[in-house]
């Protein structure tokens, strides 16, 4: 493993990694902000489900189809060795259970620091809408946008790019790396613990296996489950209201306490194996890691774009 007492071309090296997934995030940005603004001017001709819909064409044009390419342009991808072990079917499922449990102990975190921001701003927290527009969207759409489509584009972009291009440095600075930019990339205090901490998962399982399908395949998983099936589920629920206990609706409750089990699980399986975590970290040097990210100029281009749209988000 390299050593952290980078040499000024590493460094240098790191910083322009930094400037293009800065570029690559307002490029992104950009593109969002003017095809939304393009789409307003006859925004009364368009339904509210076509209005979804178009919300996520320009999610899939402005990342997947335009910036994607562009950022692999701007990479060179070295080819570095990575290890070639074997998952197993133990290790996938222990892995699964890490995600369930990080995601848990994230929307926590993130829930808690987000209400505090809202808090000490004086300012009333977010509006229902955004929650009834979740619930009202198509879950076939759902599924291919941000239970396929996504995983595999974000895998390619914050895995498979980014860990090739940094694994050199040290794998602590390729996890850390991977896990803060995909994490800064939601621009969502809420969400920036629980894609912080399972992208450092999925780096660490990209790193230990050399395969991007692992990652990929957990990423599907837990944006199937999150975004898609648990979504689902709550919309049978708000009608327990009415009353009506029908076989679907006692399905929906059986899923969502399943689910909820699932993800107590990992909660308490994360905690009971924390010093192993404890462990990776030193042996990786997490610390120095993390030193060399917060003391890169081009991470913090990437860093500081991230950071203005999220005050921008609360200031709005």
């Amino acid at each position: 493993m390299v050593g952290y007492d980078s040499n000024h071309k590493e460094k240098r090296e790191i910083s322009e990694i930094g400037i293009k997934y800065g570029f690559f995030f307002f490029l992104v940005t950009i593109l969002q902000i003017g095809m939304a603004k393009a789409a307003s001017f006859r925004k009364d001709l368009i339904s509210e489900e076509g209005q979804l819909i178009l919300a996520y064409v320009i999610l899939i044009l402005s990342t997947y189809v335009i910036g994607y390419p562009v950022l692999n342009l701007l990479l060179k991808t070295p080819k570095e060795q990575k290890e070639n072990n074997k998952l197993g079917t133990s290790g996938f499922i222990k892995g699964l259970f890490c995600i369930f449990g990080i995601m848990l102990m994230g929307v926590v975190i993130g829930q808690v620091l987000n209400k505090s921001i809202y808090f000490f701003m004086n300012i009333s927290s977010e509006s229902s809408d955004a929650a009834q527009r979740i619930l009202d969207i198509n879950p076939i759409y759902s599924a291919i946008t941000v239970g396929i489509l996504g995983p595999v584009f974000e895998e390619l972009i914050f895995r498979k790019k980014l860990i090739d291009c940094t694994i050199k440095y040290g794998k602590g600075v390729a996890i850390l790396s991977s896990g803060i930019i995909f994490g800064l990339f939601h621009t969502s205090v809420p969400q920036f613990f629980q894609t912080t901490g399972v992208g450092m998962l999925y780096a660490y399982v990209y790193i230990k296996t050399g395969r991007i399908r692992y990652s990929i395949i957990y990423h599907m998983i837990n944006n199937l489950t999150v975004s898609v099936l648990m979504v689902e589920i709550v919309k049978r629920l708000d009608t327990l209201e009415s009353g009506n206990m029908s076989i679907e609706m006692i399905i929906s409750i059986a899923l969502m306490i399943i689910i909820c089990g699932l993800y107590f699980i990992g909660a308490l399986y994360v905690i009971k194996n924390v010093k192993r975590f404890g462990g990776i970290m030193k042996t990786h040097d997490f610390k120095g890691a993390f030193r060399i990210l917060i003391t890169s100029p081009g991470m913090w281009v990437y860093f500081g774009l991230c950071l203005f749209m999220i005050i921008i988000g609360y200031i709005e």
